[in-house]
Order: structure tokens, then C-alpha cells, then sequence
């Protein structure tokens, strides 16, 4: 069961051992799989600072992304939402992450403020 939470443009945050990188995404979604919820999101860099950003994590298949959060009402509240339908259901996390081919890592999520949530990147 697929569940699109944003078609348009947002920002996910990369945050490594050497700060973070803010770059633009689209097409947010949530999936259940089997057990494993499954959040994806299409990295989509609108300025020349955000491309070398994003070439720069994919250099490195991701991995040196220690987790991934965003900031957005919106989003928030399909998750929030699918959560409190599937909880039951809901064994595991999984983050995908779409740029040029698609990257995927096993998570734990964790409410962030009132509008976020944060991926903490368990394996890859």
C-alpha cells in the first residue's frame, strides 16, 4: 500500500560527520512492504551548490550519511497519519533515496519538532 505524501518540491537534510547538506527532493512517499515501511524520496538539487552536494554523497553510495530529516507540515502528517493506520503492521523502517539510481538503508524514525522527522540510517 503506497501512500503519496508530497509530489512537489521540499527539502531533506544529509547529515554526515562533517555537518549537513540541505538539497531539494520531490515526490515523497510512503509504502508498506511486507512488514517494512518504506519512505522514498527523489533528490532534485536547484542550484550548483546543491548538485555538488548530492554528487558528493552519491560518490560515496550515501553511506556517509549518518541521517536524513526534513521540516514539513505537510509530509508529516501522511506519515503521521499511515503510521497510526499500519502501526500494527509496522515491523521496520527503510529510507529510499532516488538520485540518478536509488539508494536504500534500514532506519529507525523519530519525530523532530512539530513538522519533522528524522531517518537515523541503521545499514545500508
Amino acid at each position: 500500500m503506497k501512500k503519496s505524501l508530497r509530489k512537489g518540491y521540499f527539502h531533506l537534510e544529509l547529515n554526515h560527520e562533517y555537518g549537513a547538506d540541505t538539497i531539494g527532493a520531490e515526490a515523497a512517499e510512503v509504502e508498506l512492504k511486507e512488514g517494512v515501511a518504506i519512505f522514498r524520496a527523489k533528490l532534485k538539487p536547484a542550484s550548483e551548490n546543491q548538485i555538488l552536494d548530492a554528487v558528493h554523497c552519491k560518490e560515496q553510495s550515501f553511506k556517509n550519511v549518518e541521517y536524513f530529516s526534513f521540516i514539513d507540515e505537510h509530509i508529516r502528517k501522511g506519515i503521521s497519519s499511515f503510521v497510526k493506520i499500519n502501526k500494527a503492521k509496522i515491523k521496520g523502517w527503510r529510507i529510499e533515496i532516488d538520485y540518478e539510481k536509488k539508494y536504500d538503508f534500514s532506519c529507525d524514525i523519530q519525530p523532530m519538532n512539530p513538522d519533522g522527522v528524522i531517518f537515523y540510517v541503521v545499514s545500508s
